[in-house]
């Protein structure tokens, strides 16, 4: 959840400028390590146990949204569900439990909002606010959801969330300087106290807009594959960074079947995760991520079967969810503009797609 990939674009081959951001992100690391640390002396709110089953406050049973929510968290395996209906969760964390963090500037914006969800009471909101440069970082407060169980070599698990943008982030290109030169993030596994190294599976944005890609080792690799294929690439052109059905190949090439998926503006986006993990360093890993805006069938957008998965904790046990971008530039004239989490499940077995990402008989993820 705490580093960014800046300006890309710009560039054929990641290393270089990859190594610079993880130098820039470390440097945040620590910050927020102090900031978690504050948040436990300080002695502020509760927040759900590392080791206890995260459940949704289920309200209006009537509600279509909430039974689809309900069924699909009633699948086998399923240990985190997690609606955000419930107003007492949006308080401070106690590290290294599941809840709100302040940013490097000691302060939480995240709020629960009752009125944009994907169903339920609520859903978790994150602020962008307008010329929001402040330093090096910009909002860097997060959630953080700790499993209470880990998964190291030979494991596998399943993520899906619910995800949603305003207009004014959409039609942003974050990566220009005056924006920021930097681009949101969207989601972050990790450990939970080390979200910037090798146990690390980055979703965030590609080219400063709302294109969603994945990265590990702290920004240093990819979730690239080789053209038409679901082999892993070192970034190295020719390559794609998004594959499966959406074939979006460096530099932006949107002429193949399915083209380069962006999110939309206004609408539930679901992703779903499947971390199937091999042994450490290895390249027996696959990892492999569908996405839809609602209304429309879930599609593969990385599918890369041999990664070599690194580590240098015991494993993945928690997600750090928030919007941060890494370099952000402090001379920033950004619009004001908001994210909006809902509906995360964690399982150990496959989650169904929701209602409104129909999947036809013959392509269930």
């Amino acid at each position: 959840m705490i580093r960014q990939n800046p300006a890309i674009r710009r560039r054929p081959i990641m290393g270089a400028v990859l190594l610079a951001i993880c130098l820039l992100e470390g440097a945040w690391l620590m910050r927020q390590r102090h900031a978690l640390a504050r948040s436990v002396t300080d002695n502020l709110g509760g927040s759900t146990s590392s080791s206890t089953l995260i459940r949704a406050e289920f309200v209006d049973p009537a509600s279509p949204a909430l039974k689809d929510f309900q069924s699909r968290c009633a699948s086998p395996g399923v240990f985190v569900c997690e609606g955000f209906d419930d107003a007492s969760k949006f308080v401070p964390g106690r590290s290294p439990n599941t809840g709100l963090y302040p940013g490097s500037d000691n302060t939480i914006e995240i709020v629960q909002d009752t009125t944009i969800k994907a169903s339920g009471n609520g859903s978790l909101k994150f602020p962008i606010k307008a010329n929001d440069g402040t330093g090096n970082t910009v909002r860097d407060d997060n959630w953080l959801l700790n499993f209470g169980r880990t998964f190291g070599q030979n494991s596998t698990f399943y993520v899906q969330f619910r995800y949603r943008l305003d207009a004014a982030y959409v039609n942003t290109n974050w990566e220009e300087p005056e924006n920021g030169a930097s681009s949101p993030k969207i989601a972050d596994f990790a450990y939970h106290n080390s979200s910037c190294g090798q146990t690390e599976i980055t979703t965030n944005n590609r080219g400063g807009m709302a294109m969603p890609m994945m990265y590990t080792s702290c920004g240093g690799r990819g979730f690239f594959v080789n053209p038409g294929t679901t082999i892993w690439n070192d970034s190295s052109p020719p390559y794609q960074w998004q594959n499966g059905f959406y074939n979006c190949a460096y530099k932006w090439d949107p002429g193949r079947p399915g083209g380069c998926f962006k999110m939309p503006a206004d609408k539930w986006t679901t992703f779903y995760y499947r971390i199937k993990l091999g042994n450490w360093g290895e390249p027996n890993s696959q990892i492999t991520a569908w996405v839809a805006p609602e209304g429309q069938p879930l599609q593969p957008f990385v599918d890369v079967t041999n990664m070599a998965m690194r580590a240098d904790t015991p494993g993945y046990d928690a997600i750090w969810f928030n919007v941060y971008m890494t370099g952000f530039l402090a001379t920033a004239r950004n619009p004001a503009a908001n994210a909006w989490l809902d509906e995360v499940i964690v399982s150990t077995g496959p989650i169904p797609a929701p209602a409104n990402n129909p999947q036809p008989a013959d392509r269930k993820p």
